[in-house]
């Protein structure tokens, strides 16, 4: 009795020994990064004082950064849909002094070998645009039904391992430093609110295009007001469902499907929450804020 009951025990261990097995195979294994520059930026532009002094913080940093984006977003193995057999991924960074910063998407193949390419403004920050453009690459969308929640979700990820977390060693809140900052830029750019209505109209809504370009006042309201919309729907609705939103989402109609609430409805509770939020921040400390993220 007590052999059978041994042989027994010994089965059960087999079979799980098997199943672990079989689930460690499924598991993929990310590809190797290798990198490729353009030119020696460390030797043409003033990086000593940035938060990449050479090459290899460069590339530590944007290991660094793939991980917390995996992990903070749920993206793990985010490079099969384009490319399942990558066993190499090649970043070609390009490091500007002004400028966008912006990623190409990772093109599909069946090669064990795909390249992407890094375009870094130096003028903007090199440190938070990594974060910003890696997510446009790891979300794997290739066309979001709303750019202004693609661009909503980068702005996010940069506020969580980018630039910004600096903010949280200051003890500044990101929610109010977003307030403050629309309410500096609004007044500075002296936008009517008119203007400012016409800004809010476009956030959430679908279309791939930029309505303002990249780099004018009212675009810069407009990434801002993106994240801040993001920041609110993970907020209420969870980091999993907004990611399958940006990922998935064919129009606005989607977000009933992937949320549970309409567009129309999402939005005012949005606006609302927004409205009522009462910074603790003055805005002489929202331009502290700016000017040590700026120095960094």
């Amino acid at each position: 009795m007590r052999n059978k009951v041994k042989r027994v025990i010994i089965l059960i261990m087999c079979a799980v020994l098997f199943i672990q097995g079989c689930g460690s195979v499924k598991e993929e294994k990310r590809p190797t990064f290798e990198y490729y520059f353009d030119m020696d930026y460390w030797n043409i532009m003033p990086l000593e004082k940035s938060y990449y002094p050479t090459q290899e913080d460069l590339e530590a940093d944007i290991v660094e950064t793939v991980s917390e984006i995996e992990e903070l977003l749920g993206v793990q193995a985010w490079w099969m849909n384009a490319a399942p057999n990558a066993e190499t991924i090649g970043f070609d960074v390009d490091i500007r002094k002004s400028g966008t910063s912006f990623a190409y998407k990772m093109p599909k193949t069946d090669s064990s070998r795909v390249e992407v390419q890094l375009i870094l403004n130096l003028g903007s920050g090199v440190d938070g645009a990594i974060a910003h453009e890696l997510t446009h690459i790891m979300i794997d969308s290739d066309f979001a039904f709303s750019l202004s929640l693609e661009e909503g979700l980068c702005n996010y990820v940069q506020s969580q391992v980018g630039a910004y977390p600096d903010m949280v060693e200051y003890g500044w809140d990101i929610e109010e430093f977003i307030k403050r900052y629309l309410e500096y830029g609004i007044h500075v750019s002296g936008f009517s609110s008119e203007e400012v209505q016409e800004i809010v109209d476009t956030i959430g809504v679908s279309g791939s295009g930029y309505p303002y370009g990249n780099t004018s006042d009212r675009a810069a309201l407009w990434y801002i007001y993106s994240q801040s919309f993001v920041s609110y729907l993970i907020r209420v609705y969870g980091v999993e469902k907004v990611v399958d939103l940006v990922r998935n989402g064919i129009d606005e109609n989607s977000y009933e499907e992937y949320l549970g609430i309409s567009f129309s409805t999402v939005k005012s509770e949005w606006l609302a929450y927004l409205e009522a939020l009462e910074p603790v921040m003055t805005e002489q400390e929202m331009a502290d804020a700016m000017m040590s993220i700026r120095v960094k």
